[in-house]
């Protein structure tokens, strides 16, 4: 089975030299880095495919996880149900408390509209340290990342 399919990533090469023809001549790109460009952001979109599980983040600070071998998206989803719906056709589990869908459509969803899904995946990297910290209006979850990222959910 082919990783990447080559005449797509020809014609997002050709959309983006076009598009950059038409700027001024110091912000215009040659062919060659049209290329390279339509290149990375197919591989990233590949690697983001082949994760089984991937982290969304749609409304605010909820996030979410997609597993995509078994079709089970779990997490803090009640701002996104919506969403979750009509994107993913996914049906509520009351028993388990999470989202089914067929794994297969769920792969065949991201990959046909790996652009759109792209600016909701969360890649900070692994959480190294999760801490309980005590503010001003209340108590907050300090998660860093090993991408050096630090983030604060309210807990109470």
């Amino acid at each position: 089975m082919k990783k990447y399919n080559l005449s797509k990533i020809m014609k997002e090469a050709w959309k983006i030299y076009r598009e950059t023809q038409k700027c001024v001549a110091q912000y215009r790109l040659s062919f060659s880095e049209c290329l390279k460009r339509a290149w990375k952001e197919a591989k990233e979109i590949a690697r983001i495919i082949d994760a089984s599980v991937i982290e969304m983040k749609v409304a605010r600070h909820d996030s979410f996880t997609v597993n995509t071998l078994t079709g089970v998206i779990s997490g803090k989803t009640y701002t996104a149900k919506e969403f979750i719906k009509s994107n993913f056709k996914a049906i509520w589990d009351g028993a388990t408390k999470c989202w089914i869908t067929d794994p297969e459509a769920l792969k065949k969803e991201i990959t046909e509209n790996a652009a759109y899904y792209k600016k909701y995946v969360v890649d900070n990297g692994e959480i190294v340290d999760n801490k309980l910290v005590n503010c001003n209006d209340g108590f907050y979850s300090r998660i860093t990342y090993s991408s050096g990222k630090v983030e604060y959910a309210f807990v109470g």
